[in-house]
């Protein structure tokens, strides 16, 4: 099994006790196959009927196909029916063929001419019961149910507790895509069919005593070689199930007012050529209709697998066009054996006039791990868990339930309102084309927080347009003066292990170096860590432009002594508590006090006090292969690209970073969606209340809290006070700002120097984030 990863949603283990997954999940190879073949069963007597089920070839308004199996032939194999209000028995008889590599035979029976939207009861020969079926109705004027999902059967008790809990809604049609038995359409594995059919008889039954309806779309578990194999290497899918034909794919026209789309993701038929020709044409022909979907295998947009596999490619490339083109509503896909619901798309953009894609297969099969909707503009939902989808469709309205297996809904479609980010990708994607048409910015990297937690971080233009790399989530930044509050968090946590003190002249903890005035009667004893953090300390050295590559940055106490072409020496310029004068060279103090206290070099104590605990994985403030080589490259106001310029100052403006890990440190500040206090077991609340509470009252300035700039000018939308800090490096610009409660945030970075337009885009995507 993957291991799990930050933002991924896993089941409960109280859960996975229940569904009996615990040990399983724990077995690397069953992540990822089905169990090996069994040995073979003794078979039933002769004539037993040992599998009954239901599915359509044509009009399903009209007609209904009955399949059964037997061991060995039977003589004149025949169904017959009645409506439940008649007494007159029509006969059917059925077209007999054998389960290859089997005992079994297959018949079918197509029973015709019979009445939309009537129930109907079944008799079969040697079958223990009466069966019942209904058939659906010409138009959705009353509310007709649909389940979708796929990749149905790792062990049979998980595929038995989903099918179960699914009858349990009377759907009208269960709809698969694909990897139903995982028999691979190897012989020696015909028994997991024969395990499929037992529980698909006895479970497959409706709470109103109706047996439900199946169609089936194939996947690279019904084919002996997977992907790009002939009809005859499908060995049993094409017997069992005689609608799609061999030919692979079809439409099945439910009424008049719905359609559905079995399609063939390259395993005996291929994406392109015939099949999306007649997609175009079939498509086409259905423009008009209410409620157009398609159900295929592998998924154009992975919420496991990779974005570039041959088959999502070929997806997104080849049918997405054909689907916006007329319509199409939604698309189920499968096969990663996860949850996903995805905004909706048009030409590989978020467009509420495109199509959903939703689904991603794990119906009875251990479930893996699940990209992070934050950073994957395509995914609005993901989680870990077996389930299936209930669409309920009534006259021109529609919804899709995803429910897990043990009947608990975890997601629909329409989301509510607060569950929704498609309209917040929108706001984004157009605040950030205008940003960047306006300024010679190349590339900026953006997110946004709501309910306490990142819901989006996106890339848009260039990371270095010289190489055509391209600004994604991954993309680090300079964080330039936002390295700040990060530092103060981490001095924040050394007060509260004692190794620090607010008010305490920081002369009486430093070793080696001291603050000195800058002339007689700044006295350093009132320079306090309080002080420091809040800029009331009177300190000089107001920002740092960094040293050139090549240009190895001196000891921290070489930088406070000052550092030709960089720096003065940090002195007490002004009287300490009287006035706010923001100081980098201030937190080059601070810097030197806990590489003092915790013994370490500030990138690894910051590691161990900050960016692990919160984990700030693509963090830090020190020469970091994980971070480096993601870094963008800076420009300046003409958009020229400038040397990576280096910091010895580095709490004051050495860390590199990305929006995803400055929006998780933005969080701390609030209270989670779970309810966790703020501080997130990383500080204490008490520490955050401090952090956030005027530092400067009475003195002249700006008001800061210890280490954050705290903005009274909030949007009209949020009132109050925003909390957060800007940033300025050469050739970097960004800015991280949030509003405690309202719980709400953005951070912007960006690699350019012509940024006058970042603050506004930062409060109009505030304003939209606190109208949600």
């Amino acid at each position: 099994m993957h291991g799990c990863q930050a933002g991924i949603r896993v089941v409960s283990p109280p859960v996975l006790a229940r569904l009996g997954l615990l040990a399983l999940l724990a077995c690397p190879s069953v992540a990822q196959d089905p169990p090996k073949p069994k040995a073979a069963r003794p078979s039933p007597p002769p004539g037993t009927v040992v599998a009954v089920y239901l599915t359509w070839q044509r009009d399903p308004t009209t007609t209904m196909t009955v399949i059964w199996h037997t061991i060995g032939p039977v003589d004149d194999p025949a169904v017959t029916s009645a409506t439940t209000t008649g007494d007159s028995w029509t006969r059917t008889a059925a077209r007999s063929r054998p389960l290859p590599h089997s005992d079994r035979v297959v018949h079918v029976a197509e029973i015709t001419q019979l009445q939309p939207d009537t129930l109907y009861r079944l008799r079969l020969p040697d079958f223990e019961r009466e069966r019942r079926f209904q058939t659906l109705p010409t138009h959705a004027t009353r509310p007709v149910r649909i389940v979708t999902g796929g990749d149905t059967m790792h062990q049979k008790p998980f595929f038995q507790l989903t099918l179960k809990e699914c009858a349990k809604h009377n759907p009208d049609l269960i709809a698969f895509g694909g990897d139903l038995a995982y028999a691979n359409g190897d012989k020696a594995s015909v028994n997991r069919w024969y395990d499929w059919f037992d529980v698909w008889t006895r479970c497959a039954i409706g709470r109103d005593g109706r047996s439900i309806p199946v169609l089936c779309a194939i996947g690279n578990h019904e084919v002996a070689g997977g992907s790009g194999q002939k009809p005859d290497k499908a060995t049993f899918f094409h017997t069992l199930f005689p609608y799609p034909t061999e030919r692979g794919y079809g439409v099945m026209d439910l009424g008049e007012d719905i359609s559905l789309f079995l399609l063939n993701t390259h395993h005996t038929a291929p994406i392109v050529g015939d099949q999306v020709a007649w997609l175009d044409h079939e498509l086409g022909r259905r423009a008009q209709r209410d409620h157009l979907f398609a159900i295929y295998h592998v998924p154009g947009f992975p919420s496991h697998r990779s974005f570039t596999g041959l088959a999502s490619i070929g997806v997104r490339s080849f049918w997405s066009p054909v689907f916006e083109r007329h319509g199409l509503d939604v698309a189920f896909e499968n096969h990663d054996h996860t949850y996903k619901r995805t905004p909706r798309i048009k030409s590989g953009r978020i467009d509420p006039t495109g199509v959903l894609y939703i689904g991603d297969g794990c119906f009875g099969t251990v479930f893996r791990t699940v990209a992070s909707p934050v950073d994957h503009w395509y995914l609005e939902r993901t989680m870990s868990t077996m389930h299936f989808l209930l669409t309920t469709i009534e006259g021109d309205r529609r919804t899709h339930r995803a429910i897990d297996a043990l009947g608990k809904e975890f997601d629909r479609f329409p989301p509510a309102k607060e569950h929704s980010t498609e309209a917040l990708h929108l706001v984004l994607r157009d605040e950030a084309e205008k940003f960047l048409a306006a300024s010679k910015v190349p590339g900026l990297q953006v997110a946004l927080i709501a309910n306490g937690k990142p819901i989006i971080v996106r890339g848009f233009g260039f990371a270095d347009p010289a190489s055509k790399r391209r600004v994604t989530p991954n993309t680090t930044f300079q964080a330039a003066s936002i390295s700040k509050p990060v530092a103060a968090l981490a001095a924040m946590r050394l007060v509260e292990q004692k190794k620090l003190e607010l008010d305490r002249p920081v002369n009486e903890r430093l070793r080696d170096w001291a603050v000195v005035g800058h002339r007689d009667g700044l006295e350093p004893k009132d320079v306090t860590l309080r002080r420091i953090l809040s800029h009331t300390a009177g300190l000089s050295v107001h920002g740092y432009p960094g040293l050139p590559p090549g240009v190895e940055p001196p000891s921290t106490i070489e930088s406070l002594n000052g550092i030709q072409g960089s720096n003065s020496k940090v002195v007490v310029q002004f009287e300490p508590g009287k006035r706010h004068v923001y100081s980098g060279g201030g937190y080059t103090i601070a810097q030197l006090l806990v590489e003092q206290q915790t013994k370490r070099p500030f990138a690894d104590a910051m590691k161990k006090l900050v960016l692990d605990p919160l984990r700030m994985k693509r963090s830090s403030y020190g020469p970091d292969q994980n971070t480096t080589k993601l870094l963008a490259v800076g420009h300046d106001r003409k958009g020229r690209p400038l040397p990576t310029y280096r910091f010895a100052a580095r709490a004051a403006a050495g860390l590199n970073t990305n929006a995803w890990d400055l929006a998780r440190f933005l969080c701390v500040f609030m209270q989670g969606t779970g309810g966790q206090p703020p501080g997130r077991g990383v500080v204490k609340p008490v520490t955050i209340e401090a952090m956030l509470a005027d530092q400067t009252q009475g003195i002249a300035g700006s008001p800061w809290g210890l280490g954050l700039a705290l903005d009274a000018v909030a949007p009209k939308e949020l009132g109050g006070r925003l909390y957060g800090h800007g940033g300025s490096n050469r050739g970097w610009k960004c800015t991280a700002l949030a509003h405690a409660s309202r719980r709400v945030g953005v951070v912007i970075l960006t690699n350019g120097d012509d940024a006058r337009r970042m603050k506004p885009m930062a409060m109009r995507l505030l304003s939209a984030l606190a109208r949600r």
